[in-house]
């Protein structure tokens, strides 16, 4: 689904977003801002298994890494920061099949932190986790969008269901065991210990512990528009300070 289109179009009046995604609608002149960042650090990290002695990005010289194509931009940017030019190492479009990776064919994935990672682990490999945010790439993830047109004109509708909203992940951070359960009672088919397991990497990336869950800063969003200008994902500068509003946060929060 293209959950840009789908609040422009009135399908829906709230859509979660990466925030790349998001910015680049902006950029576009799509008239949507965020309400509330969810994920404040990027779920997506680099893998590569334990043995392979590659700990950080400086060890992908030579080495083939799959990227899918959302992860491009900041995973080019990162390598940019570090001085390591592209034909330095080979990339290839992910897959659903983790084959190659256990083969050693792959040696570096780009995965998300809450899924690949743990199908992994849970395979009984050890892994070593490499962090875009160690290396100054620093993105949100999803990312609570609304219209601008419906912000302006039913502000008490957008306030009631970020409150809403933010009072689930508030449960659901302070108590990761019990998600699981939920969400079986939406999906019959997921499994429970996975589903928690999810929960629990999800935490660092929700509640920071720096401010309150959904906070956002300017800096960040700069940063971010910065790097997608740089990588040409966008080809003209985005005033960050117009694609977000803090007000109803600052509301709920008091």
């Amino acid at each position: 689904m293209d959950v840009i289109q789908a609040a422009l179009s009135g399908t829906a009046q709230f859509s979660i977003a990466a925030a790349d995604v998001f910015l680049i609608a902006r950029s576009e002149g799509k008239p949507v801002s965020a309400i509330a960042v969810i994920y404040r650090r990027s779920p997506r990290v680099y893998m590569a298994l334990a043995g392979s002695g590659i700990t950080r990005p400086q060890d992908f010289v030579g080495k083939t890494i799959s990227v899918n194509a959302p992860a491009r931009v900041p995973f080019e940017a990162m390598m940019k920061r570090i001085g390591i030019q592209p034909d330095k190492y080979t990339l290839v479009d992910s897959t659903s099949d983790l084959t190659s990776f256990y083969s050693g064919e792959v040696q570096v994935r780009s995965v998300y932190l809450t899924n690949e990672v743990l199908t992994v682990r849970a395979a009984g490999y050890d892994v070593n986790i490499i962090y875009p945010d160690d290396y100054g790439i620093h993105n949100y993830g999803d990312t609570l969008i609304a219209t601008d047109d419906l912000i302006a004109a039913q502000p008490d509708l957008v306030q009631r269901f970020l409150r809403a909203a933010l009072k689930g992940w508030t449960f659901a951070v302070e108590n990761p065991a019990q998600v699981g359960a939920l969400v079986q009672k939406y999906n019959a088919t997921a499994g429970a210990t996975l589903e928690t397991a999810k929960m629990t990497a999800s935490l660092p990336l929700v509640n920071t512990g720096e401010d309150h869950i959904g906070w956002m800063k300017s800096e960040i969003w700069a940063g971010m528009e910065k790097t997608l200008r740089e990588q040409r994902a966008i080809t003209a500068p985005v005033d960050v300070t117009q694609v977000y509003t803090l007000q109803f946060l600052r509301e709920i929060y008091k």
